[in-house]
């Protein structure tokens, strides 16, 4: 892919982040995001689960916009994980944000930086492009298939075409003695409902519904 891999450069300093924050969405928008929350817990690499609204204030989910984005998702009944390209300071970045719909008006939820606007502004500030864009429905049955046992777990067992990132992922899994849970499909698609997603889930599931979630985000480069 060209471009930068995914946004590691803070979203949340200079003059688009200005403009942008300026642009926050009404606090009934707000509470409906962190409301609809509540029960999601991450767990970043060796740090102890954090309750998802605490890490989106702290600033803590910044490099993870693939792992968040699908995980905060689910939460919502009609919302879009996007998939695309942004531009800072003139650069172009590979990035992942969430589109809710709410009260018939679209809004972005970026949980990296701590943005919820209307979609409109992020784009207008941000120059988007998408590339794919994936229903938080698609990705909640997905995830419940997997919470089920249904997919096939992430297992060291690759072919010759395999890239290297994957085959280094499988080692280190292999080796992983505590168990997170269940990982999710490891995928390059920008179709798919996890993209390039290193994580392990642990769920409640009710009526086919995701009452709770604890996610363990993996940092094999560590």
């Amino acid at each position: 892919m060209q471009g930068k891999e995914r946004v590691k450069k803070s979203l949340i300093v200079g003059e688009q982040y200005k403009i942008i924050a300026s642009k926050r969405a009404s606090i009934d928008v707000e509470n409906y995001i962190f409301s609809s929350l509540e029960n999601l817990e991450i767990e970043i690499t060796n740090h102890d689960a954090l309750k998802a609204s605490d890490l989106v204030y702290s600033g803590k989910l910044k490099g993870w916009c693939w792992e968040a984005t699908e995980a905060i998702s689910v939460f919502f009944d009609t919302a879009y994980v996007v998939r695309g390209c942004l531009y800072l300071d003139g650069e172009k970045y590979y990035h992942a944000w969430i589109e809710i719909l709410y009260n018939g008006i679209l809004y972005v939820f970026d949980p990296t930086a701590n943005i919820i606007c209307l979609k409109k502004d992020y784009d207008e500030v941000f120059k988007t492009y998408m590339r794919s864009s994936i229903s938080s429905k698609m990705i909640r049955g997905e995830l419940i298939k997997v919470l089920n046992g249904e997919v096939s777990q992430y297992v060291p067992n690759f072919d010759e075409e395999t890239n290297e990132e994957v085959r280094k992922f499988g080692e280190f899994l292999s080796a992983m003695s505590v168990d997170h849970g269940k990982n999710v499909p490891y995928s390059n698609d920008l179709a798919a409902c996890f993209y390039r997603n290193k994580s392990a889930y642990m769920g409640e599931i009710e009526n086919n519904k995701i009452k709770s979630l604890r996610v363990h985000f993996y940092d094999d480069e560590a």
